[in-house]
């Protein structure tokens, strides 16, 4: 989450630039049941960890993410594929297969970590847990959460 702006050392590239701190969980969880499809994790959450990064790790983050690329590029490869079967493609059957398509985007990334807006909203945390994640996991940690994340594994408790 974020704390503010406050004119510091950024702890991802170094730059001395205004910083916000972004907040991410870590703790550790172990397989415990399901198949291929449904996994189940038994996890103990040990605590948070926030960091301060420059608005260019920021967008680094979110432009270097696929997701707004899938995102973008979907009505494209719409019309691509729709232009293989027909000369002219009517824009209301494009339009209406790109929604179709931002429909099963989201309801396969629903619950999991990769929820269709996760990669905005997770996008500060994401380069939080790169600055941490190394020294935690040495100290024998193995899982980490955007706070996007940590509000649906609390929330299931």
């Amino acid at each position: 989450m974020n704390s503010g702006q406050q004119g510091s050392k950024c702890e991802k590239c170094g730059r001395v630039n205004p910083c916000t701190h972004y907040t991410f969980y870590f703790g550790n969880g172990r397989r415990v049941a399901g198949d291929v499809l449904t996994k189940n994790y038994q996890v103990t959450i040990a605590g948070s960890r926030a960091a301060g990064i420059c608005d260019a790790c920021f967008w680094r983050s979110a432009i270097f993410h696929p997701m707004p690329w899938l995102l973008l590029l979907t009505p494209f490869i719409v019309f691509f594929s729709q232009s293989i079967n027909y000369a002219q493609v009517p824009l209301g059957r494009v339009l209406f297969l790109t929604l179709a398509m931002y429909a099963i985007y989201y309801l396969f990334s629903a619950h999991s970590k990769y929820h269709l807006l996760e990669f905005w909203y997770g996008a500060g945390s994401r380069q939080a847990m790169k600055v941490y994640k190394r020294i935690l996991t040495g100290r024998g940690y193995n899982m980490f959460w955007t706070p996007g994340v940590y509000e649906k594994i609390t929330a299931r408790k």
